[in-house]
């Protein structure tokens, strides 16, 4: 019998590089588990995977040194790092890190925002073979000494992405200065604030010849960056293709009387070589149409506008974004609009020229409020099923729908009515303001079709009703969920909780029960315990649920969700 399998047997070094592919830990310890030969290929095998690193030291370096013992030939990993790391956490992991010899490309990404000290700046600077490096959610002090980094010559892809609102990425020039002596360096990304960073830290990054791709922001008023320089160092970067630009208020003309033809000429020439060009407006308050009409004939190049605090003028302002014909992706979020606007109507038909929409996302309401001013109240955003179907038809590449408007701008129609024609979706988010939602329909009689969303990955709903439907309407893939979000929805039905326990791929969960859901208790908390990748849980009931409701064994269904990153680390 083994002589009949070594006729027919895989060679060793065949199955170390299928093994190779695998990203997930399981399935490396499955495949350990077929013979001794698969053992010693699965060991040496470069695999790239994906983990969950647990919260406390002692788990987290207990994950590691098993995932060595398994895979000590590990050329990738990338880690989400649970929610109550701090300074001694960050410090122990990379150390422990530095035990993969074969590490290629790292990828930390901190659910708490983490500051680098120096100590572990040197650590990173050890992995000498790293070809790619990427940090989320962490920064780089004043005091930090970011030279070590400077060693760090194969690397060929750098991402360093701060969150925060309120604390910067980096402070100073020195970092940045650091970062332009990576001369193999092809991508760049620098997302967050970069506090007091001047034109001689931003031009630094000219010593990049070789850069392909690069996405960096400022917010205008914590820099001393000018435009003159960031034209230049624009025009240096001779072999980008890909450009990503936050803070782009810096390239919009001081006053009126001072067009911007140097930043058109540099842009212009910039946007014909670009394969990818998005810009990002950071400011509170910067119009639209003053930005697009500053930009020229170079908005029909762009690929992504964004705005996180836009104002509308009116009709021209719709005009303009409708004529940036190459947009993939837009973004508008808007900030208090002026009293004196006179009201218009906001009509998504105006967009349907934009072919090759990818992602849209729309919201009225400015950030930090709860309720929508009154002044948002003169743009009307209608909402209607024979809009969305014919979009559907405009936009036929269009992943991701993101959509926060005032209960009225819906008018009779469901928030999900009509979207039956976006098959390629994977993000839907609907949030209605203001006024509360009727009570749902008795049925979806009157829907021209259900909403089928075959390849929806994450779908958010805020202050909206199903209206006759249920979640098995619009989640036709239960297995491909990964985010399920309901916050206040109205007319969830046990048929839909039913469906919960069939979301296998479910990292997130949030459900926040309407007023009315007084039958909503923690029962559903019994079978949503056994969900295997389940990481984030929020679960609030009815103010109106009873207290008697609750059973002893639905309190002891909390205390399986402890498990889910033993769990995990038993999968290993």
């Amino acid at each position: 019998m083994e002589e009949e399998m070594a006729e027919t047997a895989l060679p060793l070094d065949v199955v170390q590089i299928v093994l190779g592919y695998l990203t997930d830990s399981r399935s490396v310890a499955a495949a350990r588990q077929a013979c001794s030969s698969w053992r010693q290929a699965a060991a040496a095998a470069p695999c790239a995977v994906r983990v969950v690193l647990p919260s406390g030291v002692a788990n987290m370096r207990d994950k590691l040194t098993l995932l060595l013992r398994l895979m000590p030939g590990l050329s990738g990993l990338q880690a989400n790092v649970a929610a109550g790391s701090d300074t001694a956490y960050t410090s122990t992991c990379l150390q422990d890190i530095l035990a993969f010899q074969n590490l290629r490309q790292l990828e930390l990404a901190f659910a708490d925002s983490q500051e680098l000290a120096t100590p572990d700046v040197s650590q990173l600077a050890s992995l000498r073979g790293l070809t790619a490096l990427r940090l989320s959610n962490v920064s780089l002090g004043a005091a930090a000494d970011s030279g070590p980094l400077s060693a760090l010559q194969n690397l060929q892809e750098l991402s360093l992405v701060h969150h925060s609102k309120v604390s910067a990425l980096m402070v100073g020039d020195s970092h940045l200065q650091v970062l332009g002596k990576l001369a193999g360096l092809k991508s760049l990304v620098l997302q967050g604030r970069m506090c007091s960073a001047t034109d001689e830290g931003l031009l630094a990054l000219s010593g990049l010849a070789g850069l392909s791709s690069l996405s960096i922001s400022w917010v205008p008023w914590q820099s001393q960056i000018t435009q003159p320089a960031a034209l230049q160092l624009l025009a240096s970067l001779t072999q980008l293709k890909s450009l990503h630009l936050g803070g782009a208020e810096l390239l919009l003309p001081s006053t009126p009387y001072h067009p911007g033809e140097q930043m058109r000429a540099v842009l212009a020439a910039k946007s014909n070589e670009l394969q990818e060009f998005k810009l990002q407006f950071n400011c509170c308050g910067t119009g639209v149409e003053k930005a697009l009409v500053s930009l020229g004939e170079v908005r029909r190049k762009l690929t992504g506008l964004q705005w996180s605090y836009a104002k509308l003028s009116g009709p021209s302002s719709v005009n303009l974004l409708a004529s940036c014909t190459n947009l993939r992706s837009l973004k508008l979020r808007l900030w208090y609009q002026d009293y004196n606007l006179t009201p218009f109507d906001f009509n998504l038909l105006d967009l349907s020229q934009l072919a090759q929409l990818r992602t849209l996302v729309i919201d009225k309401r400015p950030p930090f409020q709860q309720q929508l001013p009154a002044q948002q109240s003169a743009i009307s955003m209608p909402i209607t099923t024979g809009m969305l179907t014919k979009l559907s038809r405009c936009w036929p590449h269009l992943e991701k729908l993101q959509l926060g408007f005032a209960r009225s701008d819906f008018g009779h129609a469901a928030p999900l009515e009509g979207l039956a024609g976006f098959s390629q979706l994977r993000s839907l988010s609907v949030h209605c303001y203001d006024q509360a939602w009727e009570a749902a329909r008795n049925s979806s009689a009157g829907w021209e079709a259900p909403p089928r969303l075959p390849l929806l990955q994450h779908l958010q709903l805020k202050h909206c009703a199903l209206d006759g439907i249920g979640l098995e309407d619009v989640i036709t893939a239960p297995g491909e969920l990964r985010s399920l979000q309901l916050v206040e929805v109205v007319g969830l039905s046990p048929r839909d909780i039913a469906l919960m326990p069939c979301l296998a791929s479910l990292l997130r969960l949030t459900l926040i029960a309407a007023k009315e859901d007084a039958w909503l208790g923690l029962a559903p908390l019994r079978l949503l315990s056994k969900l295997p990748e389940l990481r984030h849980l929020d679960w609030v009931v009815s103010e109106r649920a009873l207290p008697a409701r609750s059973k002893a064994t639905d309190l002891q269904a909390l205390l399986q969700f402890g498990k889910l990153q033993d769990w995990d680390k038993s999968g290993l």
